[in-house]
């Protein structure tokens, strides 16, 4: 049995034995803290059958682990267990593991950020590693050690249909990812007031051999952005056409065929509908505070 094969029974009898003995949790009753002990309780399940797995099979034990939570200095527990176990396995934590987010762990953080310098520290514009274990640190401990290997994906989150974007103004364009490390973003499928349609496609000789398609490169929005941010800031450009109908698309640098696009159309405005603008931020920040509402009182359980 190979070891992809091992970790996958190993997690299914872990989550069965869980069910099993205490039923099936209701997510919504449930409180954040309670889902982090359940998660921690898995995680401990899972290593402890892979001890006995690996005591009955006499192979080589796999060790993985998920990290979904950023830590910093002071912080303790197994989240920061793991850490050190992780910082250990590259060569870096070289102390007795004490489950204490102390001034050596850290200093063992900055040394795999400045190793891992172009995935971590590069997104963010830094030299020199922060000790801090933030988003970009999190996803490349997670590349390296993982339990979860998941197919590399892209998928646009916004805009993605019915946005109402005004020249000169900036926006977010974010989207989700894995085993992604740096994207390209794009304006498709542009049409221009009067019902009019605007290729973007490069010419055929200039295209990207790895891309399923030719990407629209003269409406490249940027280049060579980290993956792992899950977000890019678009100010608007002055001299941008105003467009009835558009899409983003984003497209993997380097991961072979991986894309995705907006699902629907949004448009882009000239400033002079200044009014209406602000209406419409206002409407989506009005929406937005809702769903945060709503979010905050199903994790209160009210």
């Amino acid at each position: 049995m190979n070891h992809k094969k091992i970790i996958f029974v190993i997690t299914f009898l872990a989550v069965f034995g869980f069910i099993f003995n205490f039923g099936t949790p209701d997510a919504k009753a449930m409180t954040v803290a309670e889902i982090r002990a359940l998660i921690a309780q898995l995680q401990q399940q899972i290593a402890q059958l892979q001890q006995q797995l690996t005591k009955i099979t006499g192979e080589e034990e796999v060790w993985c682990h998920d990290f979904h939570l950023n830590l910093k200095y002071g912080m303790g527990g197994t989240e920061v267990k793991a850490l050190q176990t992780a910082l250990e396995k590259e060569g870096f934590y070289k102390r007795t593991i004490t489950s204490d987010f102390d001034e050596y762990t850290a200093s063992c953080v900055v040394g795999f950020q400045e190793k891992y310098k172009e995935d971590v520290l590069a997104p963010w514009g830094l030299e020199h590693g922060t000790g801090y274990v933030g988003p970009t640190t999190r996803a490349k401990l997670n590349k390296l050690c993982g339990c979860v290997v998941v197919k590399p994906y892209i998928k646009v989150l916004s805009p993605n249909g019915g946005e109402k974007w005004v020249v000169g103004n900036t926006y977010n364009i974010t989207w989700e990812s894995s085993g992604i490390d740096k994207v390209n973003i794009y304006l498709e499928e542009i049409e221009l007031p009067g019902g009019i349609w605007q290729t973007t496609e490069c010419l055929q000789e200039s295209c990207d051999p790895n891309v399923s398609f030719c990407p629209p490169c003269d409406k490249l929005i940027a280049s060579n952005i980290s993956a792992s941010l899950g977000k890019y800031s678009w100010t608007i450009p002055a001299n941008q056409q105003v467009l009835t109908k558009a899409k983003i698309a984003i497209y993997s640098v380097s991961a072979g065929k991986i894309s995705d696009k907006s699902d629907n159309y949004f448009s882009i405005s000239s400033g002079a509908l200044g009014l209406e603008s602000l209406e419409n931020q206002l409407a989506s920040i009005s929406a937005t505070i809702s769903q945060l509402a709503e979010k905050i009182k199903e994790l209160l359980g009210r």
